[in-house]
């Protein structure tokens, strides 16, 4: 009975994995199943098919939004030169199971039936135009710091105005969280972080 049991899990889990391997055989000349390429999905698609739906969605993003603070602001994503490299996208995409040994495309195969791959989107933007852009937008939504301000009359010194932190984003980790962004062609606004305290100096 105990044997018998044995060979029925054997001879079920030998058809499921044909059945799988069958299956995923079937999609030679087309990307495996759940992959993605950012956030769009390519997965089941030639590569001249992927080729066009990611072309679809780059020119889809006509504007970068980013929010501080609640502050929405915009950026061209031409003042950039923001643009992806599609043929390197959908060759990194299209190698899942269709590169190295026989026993590696297999099994990248079969497991792309339940198994998801991102790939980040190869970006190509220009890196000086958008620190210029993120030094912008620091200006614009910065808050600069207030020094004491004193009045004294004779030996009564009475507080005008006191002193005050000044706000701005961190400029460097707003650059790397807006390229990851990119990466992943997200169109949502993408949120900065939070503005940290400058040191004001006070008045002599």
């Amino acid at each position: 009975m105990r044997r018998r049991s044995i060979l029925l899990i054997i001879v079920i889990a030998a058809v499921v994995v044909a059945t799988s391997a069958a299956d995923a055989w079937y999609l030679d000349g087309r990307i495996m199943p759940h992959t993605s390429i950012g956030g769009v999905a390519v997965g089941g698609e030639t590569p001249d098919g992927a080729t066009a739906t990611l072309g679809s969605a780059v020119n889809g993003i006509t504007q970068i939004s980013v929010d501080v603070d609640g502050a929405p602001q915009l950026i061209d994503p031409d003042s950039i030169t923001f643009d992806v490299d599609l043929t390197a996208a959908v060759d990194a995409a299209y190698a899942r199971g269709h590169t190295g040994s026989v026993v590696r495309r297999l099994w990248e195969r079969v497991s792309s039936l339940w198994s998801t791959r991102v790939i980040p989107a190869p970006i190509r933007l220009d890196d000086a135009a958008l620190r210029r852009q993120v030094s912008d937008i620091a200006d614009l939504t910065g808050v600069p710091g207030r020094d004491i301000r004193l009045s004294v009359s004779g030996s009564r010194i009475t507080v005008l105005t006191d002193t005050a932190a000044g706000r701005s984003i961190d400029q460097e980790a707003a650059i790397s969280t807006i390229v990851s962004s990119l990466r992943e062609l997200d169109r949502q606004p993408i949120r900065l972080s939070h503005p940290h305290p400058k040191r004001s100096r006070m008045r002599s």
